[in-house]
């Protein structure tokens, strides 16, 4: 194992392990403090893996990791599934907790997850969070007439290149990057039923309020609403490629492109798709050391998607390009199938539903536009309130009904795992940025009036102190047994669909042999690292 690869696995095992300790030390602190006994300290369920005892406490790593307890016996946690608890002594057995006390040790959890959260923001204060430099802005910069094969509904609706985004829904945007998120969270519709936001507009000097139309969920695991439209940014040409278009008219680093054929731009993306439109020589309107230039160039056509095969094998979509000797080689499907060579013969004998995709071709000027990442220091209180927010939104986008989020959208514990190798591969800040958020979402699960939850005992407290009288111990434990054993299913449920995701992404890495080489990628500039640069 490679020194980075345990020290990716470290920071997963901090970030996920970490803030379930901490939530169960929140419970733990807060019982001895009132002199309760606490006779187990567990993180994770079942079968414990390893164990030691400090004092009168026996504190275990258990197999499944996907959670923790405190057992407390003194607050009616009297049984596990290796039966009753045996108290030190009398005394202490017979030490019961205040109405006070008892809300304060089952509240320490949620209260200890929020200060992890705080602390870790006051430390994103202090060192920064890397930031795309268009990710600060709320201007719309370009909005496609397609993705992929399905027409963008807001290419013909009010929208303007240009505008400015002041709220989604009512909340009000921020950053650009808050926009999928208030939009996939959103439960308006249009009188015909089409999925809806509500958006306020500044246009000039105008404010005022739109509604547009929202893509209707996405296709696969992860059915939410959607909207393509790109943020503003400087097209600060970041590199000039050798033998390009770009270099053949003089085009330099540096250089800030301000229109194509007198249309002003707002991003790489709307130079991109304009000159897709056209085949004829363009006009680009530069910036270079504070002085305005006009420069003419001819778009190249670069193949960007080789020729290759669609059919069925069996049950099997499967993908094939060319091969040797005029054979198709499978780029996907069942082993025996995988990176195996087929003659035309042979494809026509096999296959079915077969299909011929021509090249794709793209007009290109061959150069990369710069995206530089910013520092920000969020302020810590408002990072933690933002995401507080977040965590409430989408709670209640869970409960509402005409939303399209579900729990197959949660992410569980293989997802965070997941995210957080991607953020610690990518910068170690953007990990504790997710910690932030990920110990907000617990303590919000928690404080959920569900039986087994935090929530559900304080619930349960508050109606004793109400009634004046414990709750039949036999209603509690049937409700807390019921409600623990369907958010186990709950979990699994969302893991399953985590691993699904997963072999999703997997399943299309196939489709990086249709592409060119990495010449070809890098003329293109689709090379650059997400947030660093885009190519034309």
């Amino acid at each position: 194992m490679h020194w980075h690869h345990i020290y990716e696995t470290f920071w997963i095992t901090f970030a996920l392990g970490g803030s379930i300790f901490v939530h169960e030390f929140g419970h733990y602190w807060a019982a001895k403090r009132c002199g309760l006994w606490v006779p187990r300290f567990s993180i994770g369920f079942g079968p414990k893996l390893f164990s030691w005892r400090a004092k009168d406490t026996r504190f275990q790593i258990a197999l499944i990791p996907l959670g923790g307890y405190v057992a407390l016996p003194q607050l009616g946690d009297q049984e596990t599934g290796e039966g009753a608890w045996d108290p030190p002594s009398e005394d202490i057995a017979a030490k019961i907790p205040t109405f006070g006390r008892r809300i304060g040790i089952l509240s320490a959890g949620v209260i200890f997850n929020m200060l992890f959260a705080l602390c870790i923001a006051c430390i994103l204060w202090a060192v920064g969070i890397p930031t795309p430099q268009n990710d600060r802005t709320v201007t719309v910069g370009a909005i496609p007439h397609a993705t992929g094969s399905m027409r963008n509904p807001l290419a013909f609706s009010e929208l303007s290149v240009g505008d400015q985004i002041l709220s989604v829904d009512g909340v009000a945007l921020q950053k650009f990057s808050q926009l999928p998120q208030l939009i996939a969270f959103g439960t308006r519709h249009m009188d015909d039923g089409q999925p809806s936001a509500d958006l306020q507009i500044r246009r000039g000097d105008d404010v005022f309020h739109l509604e547009i139309p929202v893509s209707p969920p996405l296709k696969g695991e992860n059915r939410l609403r959607h909207i393509a439209i790109f943020s503003a940014g400087e097209l600060s040409v970041e590199t000039v490629l050798e033998n390009s278009p770009a270099q053949r008219v003089g085009i330099r680093p540096g250089d800030q492109i301000l229109a194509v054929d007198g249309r002003k731009l707002f991003s790489p993306i709307a130079l991109d798709e304009y000159l897709q439109k056209t085949s004829d020589e363009v006009n680009l309107t530069l910036s270079r050391e504070g002085r305005a230039l006009q420069i003419f160039v001819q778009p190249q056509p670069l193949i960007v998607q080789k020729s290759h095969m669609r059919g069925i094998w069996k049950k099997y979509p499967i993908t094939l390009i060319e091969g040797d000797a005029s054979n198709w080689m499978a780029l996907n499907g069942p082993k025996g199938i995988r990176n195996c060579q087929f003659s035309s013969d042979e494809l026509a004998a096999n296959f079915s539903q077969i299909q011929h995709i021509p090249p794709v071709t793209h007009r290109v000027l061959g150069i990369t536009f710069s995206n530089p990442q910013v520092l920000t220091h969020p302020n810590p209180f408002r990072l933690f309130s933002a995401d507080a927010r977040a965590a409430w939104r989408m709670l209640c986008s869970l409960a509402n009904r005409h939303s399209d989020v579900g729990a197959k959208n949660l992410i569980g514990f293989f997802g965070m795992g997941r995210l957080l190798h991607h953020f610690v591969q990518s910068d170690l800040r953007l990990a504790l940025a997710f910690i932030v958020s990920l110990n907000i979402g617990i303590a919000f699960l928690n404080l959920l009036p569900i039986p087994g939850l935090d929530g559900g005992l304080i619930f349960f407290a508050i109606v004793e102190k109400i009634i004046h009288r414990p709750l039949p111990k036999r209603l509690v434990n049937f409700a807390q047994g019921l409600c623990i054993f369907l958010l186990f299913l709950l979990l699994i449920y969302v893991c399953v669909f985590d691993v699904l995701r997963w072999r999703g992404d997997a399943n299309l890495r196939h489709l990086d042999a249709l592409y060119p080489s990495p010449e070809f990628a890098t003329f293109l500039g689709t090379s650059a690292v997400p947030g660093e640069g885009t190519g034309r």
